[in-house]
């Protein structure tokens, strides 16, 4: 959201999903539950999505050996994409014996191949962070030791790439170092994109408590740039071709990316870096020839701000223009 009335103005919004879990109930039209261990119970409030409780009123027989439970987001059309997800769980890992997960997902449809980073504990007693996949080799999971001493006590982000073009995906978290991969990449065809938050804990016994604030699936940056449309202000029917537009970060003032505005349609294009993490803040400067004309904030908080693939329109001031028209 712009700081600026009648500056900028979001137009479209590129990310494929946003969720902050602002509302009173889960949003039925982004989500639905899924729920294999009665016990469980979904809750959402002050932005925290949560499943709490004590495993032991399984839907399927013990011996399956898993229960689910936590949401599922609708299909998405396969692209280049990037999940972002902020999850913790305060209860840790418990000491009773089993399997215990706590899962962030990116999954496609048909077939239900999948990535996904787990916090938790293994059917071998081992704990920490795990790499999790399904593809066309089968089922396999990655541990990475080096990541062991940071727990999810508190929230810890999280972060999955998935590229549609080269059929390839990979997990992340982020550390005190940065963003640090849990596994290696994983050749993998997801046909649609879909999102699940969730526990898979087939133990009984042990009060656990999962966590997720944040989730946002955005179009990775390579594949979708920034656009920016200029207007004359307060006429917002005449167009402002040759218009440079500027991203800066705020505070250090490091340039993001600039485009000048076509002759046609005065629009423009910005190729948004690989290595950020989306929604960005960044402020907007608008400048004819030298002359800066225009400039705004865009916000980073919680899941809104710039995200790859959007469509800003930047207001000019008309008197500003130098064509005389007014």
């Amino acid at each position: 959201m712009a700081t600026r009335v009648n500056v900028l103005s979001k137009e479209v919004n590129g990310a494929i999903l946003t969720e902050d879990f602002g509302g009173a109930r889960l949003d039925t039209a982004l989500w639905r539950e899924w729920i294999q261990d009665r016990a469980l119970k979904l809750d959402q409030q002050a932005g925290v999505f949560a499943i709490a409780g004590t495993p032991g009123d399984p839907v399927f027989p013990e011996y399956v050996g898993f229960r689910f439970t936590g949401v599922v987001s609708k299909k998405h059309l396969s692209r280049d994409a990037v999940l972002v997800v902020r999850m913790r769980v305060p209860t840790g890992i418990s000491a009773v014996p089993g399997t215990e997960r706590y899962i962030v997902h990116l999954c496609g449809s048909v077939p239900d191949y999948f990535l996904e980073i787990v916090y938790g504990k293994d059917d071998r007693g081992r704990h920490g962070w795990f790499q999790y996949w399904l593809s066309h080799e089968g089922f396999f999971f990655d541990t990475a030791p080096v990541l062991l001493t940071e727990t999810a006590q508190e929230f810890r982000e999280i972060k999955i790439e998935y590229s549609h073009n080269d059929r390839r995906a990979r997990g992340f978290l982020r550390t005190s170092a940065g963003w640090q991969p849990v596994g290696e990449p994983i050749e993998l065809f997801m046909s649609s994109l879909k999102v699940e938050l969730k526990i898979n804990c087939p133990i009984n016994g042990a009060p656990i408590r999962a966590e997720f604030k944040d989730c946002r699936l955005y179009q990775r940056p390579s594949s979708a740039p920034v656009e920016f449309i200029a207007y004359r202000w307060p006429a917002p029917l005449f167009l402002c071709p040759g218009v440079r537009i500027r991203l800066v970060e705020p505070g250090s003032g490091k340039l993001i990316g600039e485009t000048t505005t076509d002759a046609k349609w005065a629009t423009g294009k910005i190729s948004l870096p690989d290595d950020l993490t989306y929604p960005l803040a960044c402020r907007v400067e608008a400048f004819r020839g030298d002359e800066k004309i225009s400039e705004g904030e865009i916000r980073a908080t919680g899941v809104e701000g710039l995200y790859p693939g959007d469509l800003w329109a930047v207001y000019v001031p008309e008197q500003k223009m130098g064509d005389g028209k007014q």
